[in-house]
């Protein structure tokens, strides 16, 4: 059982932002994919990067390897947040994935943690998102597990 304050949420999704562009370079209209189980960080991620104007690539937590490189590779996100599950499911692909196009990988709830999201915290707010216009989220569904269909959302 995990309880956040409204303070401590904003918190974290003001540092994550901050992370996302002074370490990892996104800003307005690049792709941050977000490949993780329904974890307070999955909402967390989302809203950071929307914040900053950045798109959020949502993979489905169930997919394979083969999936996740499918929708990495089409995507070409700047930046994977995943967790120690899906980070297992990426670490095989994730050299092809690099070949076609750079993509730095914070993982979170794992021995490995790049980024411990629950700890970063900053007060500084970085962007008005409502200023920001194009992608807003990328998301893929299946008729059937090898025929994919995207489908996107602008604002």
């Amino acid at each position: 059982d995990e309880r956040y304050t409204y303070a401590e949420v904003a918190a974290t999704v003001r540092s994550l932002a901050h992370y996302l562009r002074e370490t990892h370079g996104v800003s307005n209209g690049d792709r941050v994919a977000i490949s993780m189980r329904n974890f307070p960080e999955w909402v967390m991620t989302y809203w950071a990067t929307v914040s900053i104007g950045a798109a959020v690539v949502g993979m489905n937590a169930w997919w394979t390897s083969e999936e996740m490189k499918f929708g990495m590779s089409d995507a070409q996100p700047k930046v994977a947040v995943v967790d120690d599950e899906r980070l297992e499911r990426l670490l095989p692909v994730l050299d092809d994935i690099r070949a076609e196009a750079p993509v730095h990988v914070i993982s979170v709830r794992s021995d490995r943690d790049s980024c411990s999201l629950a700890k970063r915290r900053s007060r500084r707010c970085f962007s008005d998102a409502n200023q920001r216009a194009g992608l807003f989220i990328l998301r893929w569904c299946y008729r059937n597990r090898s025929n994919p269909a995207g489908s996107i959302v602008t604002k």
